[in-house]
């Protein structure tokens, strides 16, 4: 039975139990909602210390005071969470949280002040004591460049605003951190420096994306070379390939499925969420989910085939569960066959796996319902 954590638009992250299917065309899998842990507020997306497997990060994003939460797990999950540390993030609605791989940092970006922040770690993986954002060198301030195309979206793309904290090792580079920027456009290149509590970001350079101006880069993918690109837009909900260098689009795919045969008026505008990579056969499967479609009742997962050796992304299909709107939180189970996704509108939750053919099916009958889910973290 796997475990996962869910984080929320809530005061609490939330927990369920998955029972694997008997077979592969199987759906007799099992979701069990566990306990809810009451964490602060909004802890919208969770992380894990790669080591310290009991020990678990969230992000609080409250859109003025944005603060981090260190807890560990009881009973590996079943009896909640027990917070050991809160921090100030240094700004506004933190978004997005990673572990640096050498263990030295947990990093964090706040998306509506728009700026990152360095979180220096003790081995056990808590916080630093008398940890203070304003320390120099841990807060990095992103520049803003708007651009004058008619295609920028003004009441959104307003200031720079960060989204997630992704770790790229570059050949002659080395290790990098690359920021998806939804108010500038741009994915930002930048780097940390020093050892132990001196620590401190160097900017590198930045990504535009020309050809894909008002999109609002969210979440990106980074291939295991560090040439390619694939990032999803929030705004233009599209899926980008881009060369990095010297940046280049490749490709601009809509993720909005075609109309249905019977279309309804959600009175909404589509937007997009989460871009994950799925190690499927033979070739592995880029995931992308949408938000508030207008004109279907559920929202949906955009499938892309990924070509390895020229990087190329080609759109497969589209997966429609029975029931789920606004699909922020989307995770892969462990073995990398499973995909969990939650609607943060209704709460329904679905599972989907491949059948013996390779068909995407949900293997799970019986959908639970969790309140406001934004993140899926498989422990």
């Amino acid at each position: 039975m796997d475990t996962i954590l869910l984080g929320s638009y809530t005061d609490k992250i939330h927990t369920l139990y998955f029972t694997k299917p008997s077979s592969p065309s199987a759906k007799d899998g099992k979701l069990i909602v566990g306990p809810s842990s009451k964490i602060g507020t909004s802890p919208s997306w969770v992380a894990q210390h790669p080591v310290h497997k009991d020990v678990i990060y969230s992000v609080l994003e409250d859109e003025k005071d944005g603060k981090v939460f260190v807890g560990r797990l009881i009973d590996g999950g079943k009896g909640g969470i027990k917070e050991e540390g809160v921090v100030s993030s240094g700004g506004g609605a933190p978004a997005h949280a990673h572990i640096l791989t050498d263990l030295s940092a947990l990093v964090v970006a706040n998306y509506m002040s728009g700026d990152a922040v360095i979180i220096p770690l003790l081995p056990s993986g808590f916080f630093i004591p008398s940890f203070d954002p304003s320390t120099p060198g841990y807060l990095y301030k992103f520049p803003f460049n708007p651009s004058d195309s008619p295609l920028r979206n003004p009441d959104r793309q307003d200031a720079p605003h960060p989204h997630q904290i992704v770790e790229v090792e570059v050949e002659g580079s080395g290790r990098e951190i690359f920021v998806p920027d939804l108010g500038s456009d741009v994915v930002a290149r930048l780097r940390i420096v020093g050892e132990g509590k001196d620590l401190k970001w160097e900017q590198v350079d930045s990504i535009e994306i020309k050809g894909d101006e008002g999109g609002g880069p969210r979440h990106i993918l980074v291939s295991k070379d560090a040439k390619h690109l694939y990032t999803i837009n929030e705004l233009l909900p599209t899926v980008t390939h881009t060369h990095i260098s010297p940046p280049k689009l490749i490709s601009k795919t809509s993720i909005v499925p075609p109309p249905p045969s019977s279309p309804v008026n959600k009175g909404t505008v589509a937007s997009s969420a989460e871009l994950l990579l799925l190690p499927t056969k033979p070739n592995p499967t880029i995931l992308a989910s949408t938000r508030t479609l207008n004109d279907r009742e559920t929202d949906t997962l955009a499938l892309f085939d990924l070509n390895e050796e020229s990087g190329e992304i080609k759109l497969k299909e589209f997966l429609f569960p029975r029931k789920g709107r606004e699909f922020r939180a989307v995770g892969v189970s462990l073995c990398g066959k499973y995909v969990v996704v939650a609607g943060q509108e209704d709460g329904w939750v679905s599972v989907f796996g491949q059948d013996d053919k390779g068909a995407w099916v949900e293997v799970v009958e019986e959908q639970v319902q969790l309140e406001k889910a934004t993140h899926v973290l498989f422990i």
